[in-house]
């Protein structure tokens, strides 16, 4: 029972290098997202073709790893789930990743046709395993060695890894302007602000990293040749997860931003765009986190033989750090009370290409901007996806090809129909093919009026029709 409370406390309570998935995977670039499409690029609020947009919620699950195939019964008990996991063996670690992504209430307003407004509301709670050398993991958790583990066995060149969870809740602005415009090209620039809310977060994290795990003639592990550091920290009480649960809401705890621009290529006889592309980098900024006083506390670890992963095992945090501080193993380092937690800064790059009437193709290209060796930086993913899809004004079909440095490649299905969409970015490669990945999204929202817009070619035209017939009537 003991074993099996300090695995679940490190996979879920310590638990997740922060990481944002591919949320939305498939409807966020539509032509139609609207304030959905402004979390990527909020350039993308002066195309909105009505009047007004509204979103009244959005949600996205997302769960990937670079290791084994996800399937529904690996859920059903976590002690199952987790013991899996701790089987597997991967040259380049293990990496863990959900990510939830709740949109509330927002909406978008075309003020003329030039600029247009949003406001949004969005809560995000993301966790990762990042690198976890699983070999060394089991043996610190459960003082056993895996079955196909080399003996002894040294700690991989990855010796960077960490655990972490993060919940926290957005509530900002947006404003689009159109630059320039004529019947054949158009440009546009956009940001957002945001205010956030950090609702709880917990992380686990080891540095510079080395050892040596191997047994004793009875079967025992041992851990010899120990360097590097060790962290333990979270915010609030000793429950990270309750503390999300309740503390979304308070006082800001930093502020983020976005910025975006997207150029159009326009059909002179319609307007309508034949190509878009847009560039961003969303999710600046950082949020401030009071450590628990307490249960925060960072290690380096001594040069030890011989040393005996039960002597700092324990039912719980309190009883851990005890028996690290009297194990001698590790000398306590000062930390600081308060930690500053980098956003997932993420730079995009976006085309959509209007191939023949409805059909279009679009390409989305995401790259991480965050350094991946800070144990308490949120990471974006590295990715490139293209979707294919049919878009009309009450009904559109989507189907994302990703391809991912984590999970691999992924294809999903989706539609919108009316103010409904629902989708997923991994379910078609699920049916047919192994999967490392498993997402869902869904949501409602709702355009309303006819956006009119004015190229500048068309309003210089119109001074120069109009003046005979005001000299007519002078």
């Amino acid at each position: 029972m003991k074993k099996n409370n300090i695995c679940t406390l490190l996979f879920v309570i310590i638990a997740f290098h922060l990481s944002a998935q591919n949320a939305y995977n498939g409807i966020r670039t539509s032509k139609r997202a609207g304030i959905l499409g402004a979390t990527i690029n909020p350039a993308e609020l002066a195309n909105i073709s009505q009047k007004v947009d509204v979103h009244f919620v959005g949600f996205d699950l997302n769960l990937a790893n670079n290791v084994v195939n996800l399937t529904p019964s690996s859920f059903g008990n976590l002690d199952s789930f987790v013991d899996r996991y701790l089987n597997q063996v991967s040259p380049e670690g293990f990496t863990f990743r959900v990510n939830l992504d709740v949109m509330g209430p927002g909406g978008a307003y075309a003020i003329n046709d030039k600029m247009t407004a949003g406001l949004f509301t969005r809560a995000r709670l993301q966790m990762a395993m990042n690198n976890l050398d699983i070999v060394t993991a089991r043996a610190l958790a459960r003082s056993e060695t895996i079955e196909n583990a080399t003996l002894p066995y040294t700690t991989p060149t990855i010796n960077n890894m960490s655990m972490n969870l993060v919940g926290w809740t957005e509530i900002g602005g947006s404003f689009a302007m159109n630059l320039y415009d004529s019947k054949e090209h158009s440009f546009s620039g956009g940001a957002s602000i945001k205010a956030l809310f950090l609702g709880g977060y917990a992380n686990a994290f080891l540095t510079n990293f080395q050892a040596t795990i191997d047994t004793t003639v009875g079967g025992n592990v041992r851990i010899s040749n120990g360097s590097g550091e060790i962290g333990m920290e979270h915010t609030g009480s000793n429950d990270p997860l309750e503390d999300i649960g309740s503390n979304f809401m308070g006082s800001p705890k930093g502020i983020g931003f976005d910025l975006g621009a997207t150029y159009q290529y326009k059909d002179k006889k319609t307007g309508e765009y034949i190509l878009k592309l847009g560039a961003s980098i969303v999710d600046i900024g950082s949020m401030s986190a009071s450590m628990n006083a307490k249960n925060s506390r960072s290690f380096r670890i001594n040069p030890i033989t011989n040393f005996d992963p039960k002597t700092i095992q324990g039912d719980n945090m309190d009883e851990i750090i005890n028996n690290i501080k009297t194990s001698g193993i590790a000398t306590e380092v000062p930390i600081d009370s308060t930690q500053t937690i980098n956003l997932p800064t993420a730079f995009n790059l976006t085309a959509d290409w209007n191939i023949w009437k409805s059909f279009y193709l679009t390409a989305h290209l995401q790259r991480p901007m965050t350094k991946k060796d800070n144990p308490r930086s949120l990471i974006a993913p590295d990715f490139i996806s293209f979707t294919p899809r049919v878009s009309f004004k009450l009904f559109e079909a989507y189907m994302p090809l990703s391809f991912s440095s984590l999970q691999g490649t992924t294809l999903g299905l989706g539609v919108r129909l009316g103010p409904v969409y629902i989708g997923s970015g991994s379910l078609l490669s699920a049916v047919f093919s192994e999967n490392k990945a498993a997402d869902f999204h869904f949501g409602f929202r709702a355009g309303f009026g006819n956006r009119k817009k004015k190229n500048s070619a068309e309003s210089a035209a119109s001074p120069a029709k109009s003046e005979p017939a005001t000299k007519a009537n002078n």
